[in-house]
């Protein structure tokens, strides 16, 4: 094997490590909505974003976190940068993507502000193709760090949901390896009030172009690591 053969097998395994190694979407930072111009669709990170029924706007938290505030992108009408009942944000992809987390803040269970617990849903758009398919996530208004939901994967609790605080989660690998085309962030219509289930949509995390079964970058690690030692075994032999 020459050299100029093994060295641009070994970068393109390094190119396929940065495809797979995905970073966050962040949808605003501070009061700016990221890649917003006019109008109520743009495009950012990759994605084109829309706000419905009026435009994009966000809201910033305090948070537990050192360093103090967060940011999440909601839409312009009845709870200022929040998605509240009968409003959306939604993400199309574009094509084909794997969803690796996303995070949501301002998500409250209802004692600090006198609502309700608060609930939201996510329609899903899956690669494999028909119409959405509806989850939901629910703060539990008893223990303020829990929810319920029927996404799959796990969930964190960031920042605690306190009147003070930011409400802050992060859901990871809620399909697995299913793909998925597009998202709507939405909230329940709740009858006791127009503000009572509502949260901002912080970031998302996802690797486009990629197939069902997700590899791991350790994977594409390890089998850069075993074409060296090929390369470095039949020099010696070779020699």
């Amino acid at each position: 094997m020459s050299k100029v053969r093994f060295f641009s097998i070994l970068l393109a395994v390094f190119a396929l490590t940065l495809v797979v190694s995905a970073s966050p979407v962040e949808f605003c930072t501070g009061s700016t909505v990221n890649g917003y111009v006019s109008g109520t669709s743009w495009t950012t990170g990759g994605i084109l974003v829309s706000s419905a029924p009026g435009g994009p706007e966000c809201k910033t938290q305090s948070s537990v976190i050192p360093g103090g505030d967060v940011s999440g992108l909601g839409v312009s009408g009845k709870t200022s940068g929040e998605i509240d009942n009968g409003e959306t944000i939604t993400l199309d992809f574009g094509g084909s993507v794997n969803l690796e987390s996303f995070e949501i803040i301002v998500f409250y269970n209802g004692p600090e502000f006198g609502d309700p617990a608060e609930k939201g849903y996510l329609d899903v758009w899956f690669a494999s193709g028909g119409g959405p398919t509806t989850y939901y996530f629910e703060a539990d208004p008893i223990v303020n760090t829990v929810l319920t939901t029927d996404l799959g994967g796990t969930y964190t609790n960031i920042s605690p949901m306190t009147a003070d605080n930011a409400g802050w989660f992060r859901f990871d690998n809620p399909f697995g390896a299913l793909n998925v085309t597009k998202l709507r962030y939405t909230a329940e219509n709740n009858p006791n009030g127009t503000n009572n289930s509502d949260y901002a949509l912080k970031s998302v995390t996802y690797v486009a172009g990629a197939t069902e079964d997700v590899p791991e970058p350790a994977t594409f690690a390890l089998m850069g690591l075993g074409l060296l030692a090929v390369g470095v075994l039949r020099r010696r032999t070779a020699a």
